[in-house]
């Protein structure tokens, strides 16, 4: 009785072992967002049409903040590991591969970003020294050849973490070697505060702006009202463009309703910071069949390709769409 009672007690402990094991080898790996950085501006966000391939659909500007998706796994001593979900696709506007990041938006829309123009698991920060040494491991002893200029944006790392240095990354607009991966600069040539950051990020885009005079004046302006350590350096180029004079429209607020962006087409919808097309920029874009937030209306009209119609203020994303592209 007592041999059979133990033959038993061992089987039992070998079957709960075993559903154990299953349990651990199917468990799937967990989902996870975590803050990240766009490093360029006017970056494509792209829409998968499949398992292999992309569409460009929206657009994205430098110095945004996002949030970029990670698989949660653990290791076998059951030490949870964060691994940025990343896939290889095909772009339909040439059909070259690339490798994407994949990312939310504040609206909780989906896209995916080439993997050049984003650090993920990143804050903003703008880079204040005059030419900053990249070192590839933090220690004097390992400095790189090559240099980051005065107020770039990048992107600081939530690991890697040293007492003297930051992790970055950043891409680097017109060098030789744009892209910057997880590189390290010292802390006092780095300035991490967030409203700083957006503050250069409003200067960055309205000098980015060609010969658009009066749409630099806009952007300047808006940006020298935040209270920044680079509001001097705002000040000082928006007052290149006292005798610009901004377009005045007579703006309607209304209580906000919710619309669908529409396009016979079926082409994405360019978003502007103002109404019309003369004197401003498109700040992102729409795709067809998007639901809106609509909260203002132009007095005015305005006639495009043979359509007049009035210029209506979007909440999300923040700018102007002509309303022929409204369907209310």
């Amino acid at each position: 009785m007592r041999k059979t009672l133990t033959q038993m007690a061992i089987i039992l402990c070998m079957l709960i072992i075993a559903g154990l094991s299953s349990c651990r080898k199917t468990e799937e790996p967990k989902e996870s967002t975590k803050p990240a950085v766009v490093l360029s501006d006017k970056v494509a966000l792209w829409e998968a049409t499949d398992e292999t391939h992309v569409k460009n659909v929206s657009l994205a500007r430098i110095g945004d903040e996002v949030q970029s998706f990670f698989t949660v796994s653990k290791d076998s001593s059951g030490t949870e590991i964060l691994t940025p979900e990343k896939k290889a696709a095909i772009r339909s506007s040439d059909n070259q591969e690339r490798e994407f990041y994949h990312i939310k938006l504040d609206d909780g829309k989906e896209y995916w970003i080439q993997d050049l123009f984003l650090a993920p698991s990143a804050r903003p920060a703008v880079i204040t020294g005059d030419d900053v040494v990249l070192y590839s491991k933090p220690d004097m002893a390992s400095p790189t050849s090559q240099l980051i200029p005065k107020y770039t944006i990048v992107g600081v790392h939530d690991y890697n973490l040293s007492s003297d240095y930051w992790c970055i990354s950043a891409y680097l607009d017109g060098m030789r070697t744009p892209v910057v991966t997880e590189k390290y600069v010292k802390k006092e040539a780095v300035n991490t505060s967030l409203t700083d950051a957006r503050a250069m990020r409003m200067y960055k885009i309205a000098m980015d702006t060609s010969t658009q005079e009066v749409v630099k004046k806009e952007l300047l302006g808006n940006a020298s009202k935040i209270s920044s350590a680079f509001r001097d350096l705002i000040e000082t180029e928006l007052a290149k463009y006292a005798k610009v004079e901004l377009p005045i429209f007579t703006i309607n607020d209304v209580d906000i309703y919710e619309a669908i962006i529409s396009d016979i087409d079926g082409a994405n919808i360019n978003v502007r910071n103002a109404p019309g097309l003369a004197n401003t920029v498109v700040v992102t874009q729409i795709s067809d069949g998007t639901i809106v937030d609509i909260n203002g209306r132009t007095a005015e009209t305005d006639t495009i390709d043979g359509v007049t119609t009035h210029w209506y203020r979007v909440v999300e994303p923040a700018g102007w769409i002509f309303g022929a592209y409204i369907a209310q």
